[in-house]
């Protein structure tokens, strides 16, 4: 492995909440790790975490990332290689 990639943003529902500042807070955060293998690992931490969680438990697929944030991250990969790293989780 030669290279990693790290993706991370915040992740945002119709129920607005915002800070006294006017900035909306993000429901949760997105992370992907790709590395050159090629192979993918991807979490969505909800914002209410309390921090003692072991990070297992937020894995998801990138696809399940794409659905709620309506970004397509790897959209310049062969279709077919897309779609089956996008699936796991």
């Amino acid at each position: 492995m030669d290279e990693v990639w790290v993706v991370t943003g915040p992740i945002f529902d119709d129920d607005i909440e915002k800070l006294a500042s006017g900035v909306e807070i993000p429901d949760a955060f997105y992370k992907i790790i790709a590395d050159d293998s090629p192979s993918f690992k991807a979490y969505i931490i909800p914002q209410d975490v309390a921090g003692s969680e072991m990070l297992e438990q937020f894995i998801v697929s990138v696809d399940s990332i794409e659905s709620v944030t309506d970004i397509d991250f790897f959209w310049e990969f062969d279709d077919a290689l897309e779609d089956s790293l996008e699936r796991v989780r």
